[in-house]
């Protein structure tokens, strides 16, 4: 159980560009990676809502470059597109949607006719990722046990209601930890559900292991909740 949780520490801080899970640093990192960092003014902005995600597409004039590796240059029209899901999951944040007539900083990467954003949500920001220090690994350390108490506690009672609002809580308190959070309880669930699959354990025992997948099912499910 401790390797795993140690890899998994690793993989969420740790993981290169191309992990769904990036850590802390990484976006900074993306930015200055990023084949073209320019300004833009937004001059039309459009959205299609799909079944899955919001297309979004943008169009916008260059007014500075400071690095262009396609000879981008003051004055050019570019176009930028991204997809936003509709259901939050674990993974980098999502870039903003970006407001007509604004002037923003880009970091982005070519991608077909297109431009993409280069650095998820840090993308159109100049404010470098806050650093993370010894009070916020003691923050994550706390998380980790809180988690992994319910996880491996029961789905019924006082305490699991108090340790799922408490989990709840922390899975709705910032980006790394809502990715964490919920990266982790589909592990559980998906580990869970191939035990079910794999052993065909007693009835009794099958049910118990049900009603866990429910009740992390239910508090993914909070986390995602509206505020």
């Amino acid at each position: 159980m401790l390797a795993r949780l140690l890899a998994m520490l690793a993989a969420l801080f740790l993981a290169p560009a191309a992990h769904a899970e990036q850590g802390p640093g990484e976006d900074d990192r993306c930015r200055t990676e990023a084949e073209k960092a320019v300004t833009i003014q937004v001059t039309v902005m459009k959205t299609i809502d799909g079944e899955k995600a919001k297309e979004v597409t943008v169009e916008a004039k260059v007014l500075g470059v400071e690095r262009s590796k396609a000879k981008l240059k003051k004055g050019d029209t570019v176009t930028i597109a991204y997809s936003l899901p509709t259901v939050r999951r674990a993974g980098p944040t999502r870039p903003p949607v970006l407001e007509a007539g604004e002037v923003y900083p880009a970091f982005l990467n070519k991608r077909d006719q297109s431009f993409a954003p280069a650095a998820a949500a840090s993308s159109f920001r100049m404010t470098p990722e806050p650093p993370y220090t010894d009070k916020k690994a003691q923050q994550f350390g706390r998380a980790v046990l809180k988690v992994e108490e319910l996880i491996n506690g029961t789905p019924t009672g006082e305490k699991a209601e108090k340790l799922k609002a408490e989990v709840v809580g922390i899975g709705t308190g910032g980006d790394v930890m809502y990715r964490w959070i919920q990266a982790r309880l589909g592990d559980e669930q998906r580990s869970l559900e191939a035990w079910i699959r794999d052993t065909n354990p007693a009835p009794e025992k099958s049910k118990e292991l049900k009603a866990m997948i429910a009740f992390l099912q239910k508090v993914s499910i909070e986390i995602d909740a509206p505020k």
